[in-house]
């Protein structure tokens, strides 16, 4: 186990240790760990020599690629980094911009049209970089700014522990997303986390990313750790069911990182049984997998084993369901599969009541942690950092509780949150677009369970007097304003909401009544 203090000084200290053996494996470029360093280095002297001082914003657009590591790697410096999630509309792309006031915006060549477009609105840009072989009036080759500082001797990196390293934006219930910092510390100790206690990651290990990595999950959570203790990393742009099977029989992979939609597509196909031979590990996260789905998974991987984690951008790591956890369900009490497991080490969890007080033992309350991997604050956010954070406590917005033996079980999630295919849906940005459909009087968007995406968006609607919107239309212009994940899969028509004495609309009602009696 390796001493950092940044982010930068893990790339510096694998270059050191691996040198020559192969870090990343990216389309078809393979870099070395000493390429990395050497990389990362001149990035951040790039950066200096446009001014970029400690603070300074610079966010970035792209699939899953090396750059995103190198980029991330600049936060040495002590700029913060800014991932965007390359799925969202122009607008929402717009409005995170607007509030991080980034001075350096680096965008992936397939999404300049909408890049050149957030960033000519943005006054506080001053530098665009484009990622890949296009061009565009006012922005330069990424690469360029690399080669110009490759023979740099000097490091400008300068950032400390306790600095922010990156604003990772996260969905709110307010439609607005909420910028949570995250500290080089609070990286290191979620990638520690993960690395040691959960995955006992080595540097022999050949793994696959696929997960999103403008994500925590896919950055921080699973590819991070992988690269901290050197193991040899294949990364895929996006999720192929097959090209992931191909990956890791081709390169023999050991461990990756799915959500359990994912996991789901990856059963009964042809290349399954290939893929089983090396893969050591898979961990699934960002929702619970349905127990059939597990059992099945397990089935047909034999061999390999699985863990599951929750967490938060907000709280980081925060439980694990360990093999062992696994194969003590199937055994014993197979309820297990449907917790998340126990609280990592170093993480303190509690359950607060309504009034705020202990919840009882089996008791529901909200899940409150505290830990080395917490957000520092909502980026300019000082009322929405007050309601999170207290005494550093974190406040998740999910309901739990616990069971005899220790397990963390989900019940409800606070603020009515959807899980689907891996991506979080809050209801009210949703309900705020289609308010405005022509046709729509009243809405409430529900998940619903589903076999493919374990949760699907699916809108309740109340049309009004004498309209009589279809389900197609309300979904087409849902994706005029919302990112495809957001968008409803199904639209239901109604005539009333269940509502409480004070006039709220009772959405687990709706859930438990889906797909509702309307005879």
């Amino acid at each position: 186990m390796q001493s950092f203090s940044t982010l930068g000084d893990v790339a510096d200290q694998n270059a050191e240790r691996f040198k020559d053996r192969i870090a990343f494996h990216d389309d078809d470029r393979s870099v070395t760990f000493e390429t990395v360093a050497q990389r990362a280095r001149a990035l951040r002297n790039g950066l200096h020599g446009l001014g970029l001082k400690t603070g300074d914003r610079v966010a970035f657009l792209s699939k899953n690629r090396i750059e995103c590591l190198e980029i991330y790697l600049a936060a040495a410096l002590g700029v913060i980094i800014v991932p965007i999630n390359w799925r969202l509309t122009a607008d929402e792309i717009a409005f995170i911009l607007s509030d991080c006031t980034p001075t350096v915006f680096i965008a992936e060549d397939a999404f300049l049209e909408t890049a050149a477009e957030t960033a000519a609105a943005q006054a506080t840009i001053k530098h665009c970089f484009i990622i890949g072989e296009a061009s565009h009036a006012g922005w330069r080759n990424y690469e360029t700014l690399i080669d110009d500082h490759l023979t740099d001797d000097k490091d400008a990196a300068t950032a400390e522990s306790s600095d922010p390293a990156c604003i990772v934006y996260t969905s709110g219930t307010t439609g607005r997303p909420k910028g949570a910092v995250l500290t080089h510390h609070a990286l290191l100790s979620s990638a520690d986390r993960i690395a040691y206690d959960m995955l006992k990651l080595h540097a022999g290990d050949r793994t696959l990313v696929v997960m999103p990595l403008f994500h925590v999950g896919g950055m921080w959570y699973h590819g991070f750790p992988n690269f901290m203790v050197g193991a040899e990393i294949t990364i895929q742009s996006v999720f192929r069911p097959d090209a992931v099977l191909a990956a890791i029989a081709d390169k023999q992979i050991t461990n990756t990182h799915l959500a359990p939609t994912m996991v789901s597509d990856i059963l009964d196909r042809e290349r399954t049984p290939d893929a089983a031979a090396s893969l050591e590990r898979i961990l699934y996260a960002a929702s619970p997998m349905p127990v059939t789905t597990l059992k099945k998974a397990m089935a047909q991987f034999p061999t390999t084993e699985f863990v599951q984690s929750y967490g938060s951008t907000e709280g980081g790591p925060i439980c694990r369901l360990s093999h062992d956890d696994h194969l003590h369900a199937i055994a014993e009490r197979e309820e297990i599969l449907r917790s998340c497991g126990k609280p990592f080490k170093g993480v303190e969890l509690k359950l607060a009541a309504t009034d705020g007080s202990d919840a009882a033992p089996g008791e529901i309350g909200e899940i409150l942690i505290r830990s080395s991997s917490t957000t520092l604050a909502y980026w300019g956010n000082a009322s929405a950092t007050k309601d999170t954070i207290a005494d550093g406590w974190v406040a998740t917005g999910d309901l739990g509780r616990l069971d005899e033996e220790g397990f963390v079980y989900i019940a409800d999630r606070k603020k009515d949150m959807i899980i689907s295919g891996g991506e979080n849906v809050y209801p009210i940005e949703v309900e705020n677009v289609l308010y405005e459909v022509p046709g729509v009087e009243d809405v409430a968007v529900i998940g619903v369970p589903d076999d493919r995406w374990v949760e699907r968006v699916v809108a309740c609607v109340i049309p009004s007097d004498g309209a009589a919107p279809s389900e197609d239309f309300i979904i087409a212009e849902s994706k005029k304003r919302l990112s495809g994940y957001k968008c409803p899969k199904e639209v239901r028509f109604l005539t009333d909401f269940p509502k409480n004495a004070a006039g709220k609309i009772l959405k687990r009602r709706l859930v438990e009544d889906y797909p509702f009696d309307l005879t």
